[in-house]
């Protein structure tokens, strides 16, 4: 009786522990979290691809049953309540320059729209090396500022944040995904417009 209760008690600590882990890097209020970096970018420079942006080879608008089929069962799974529409956001174990790290890819009614790359411990060089991939692999020029946000015809994003993990963040700003998220966000804060980007080796292959 009392094996039983401990193994209880482990397999639900053991249950919140894993949560907490992996949900630092998800976000708890989506709508917030991604409208409100969509503001920031207001202040980062515009710097239009030369092709296609996708996010580790997936093209957004891509279907989450599909997706699930070649990818297989996530690390970790967010199934948000509560929205006005269907959110999931799928983590995987990643590595980029044979850092850890993890892959997260948000459905909105049960389509790609948003992935990112989250990686721990990747030094100033490191960074240097993935931001100059990207610029590389999307862009005919270097910017000459590190704020910066990258925008093709299709009105896809990518960019970089540098802070206690390196982000790469990917999203697909059409209607269907960041005007409804926009719709959210503005029922509770009012008029907020998004002006300036509402309109825009492995590791070179994947990012």
């Amino acid at each position: 009786m009392f094996s039983q209760e401990f193994s209880q008690r482990y397999i639900y600590k053991y249950k919140n522990y894993k949560s907490d882990f992996y949900e630092q890097f998800i976000p708890a209020n989506p709508i917030h979290y991604f409208v409100r970096h969509l503001i920031k970018l207001e202040n980062y420079e515009c710097i239009s691809a030369q092709k296609e942006i996708v996010f580790n080879r997936l093209a957004f608008g891509t279907k989450r049953t599909s997706f699930l089929m070649n990818m297989g069962k996530p690390r970790y799974r967010m199934e948000y309540k509560n929205l006005p529409f269907d959110l999931k956001a799928l983590m995987y174990k990643s590595k980029l320059l044979k850092k850890k790290g993890y892959e997260i890819y948000c459905f909105l009614n049960d389509e790609f729209f948003y992935g990112e790359f989250v990686v721990a411990n990747v030094s100033t060089d490191d960074a240097a090396i993935i931001r100059k991939v990207i610029v590389e692999k999307y862009c005919s020029a270097f910017p000459q500022t590190e704020k910066f946000y990258i925008a093709d015809k299709n009105k896809s994003i990518v960019y970089l944040i540098d802070e206690t993990y390196l982000r790469i963040r990917y999203m697909s700003m059409k209607s269907e995904y960041a005007g409804k998220l926009l719709n959210a966000y503005n029922k509770e804060k009012r008029n907020v417009k998004l002006k300036s980007i509402s309109g825009v080796s492995d590791l070179h292959k994947r990012l």
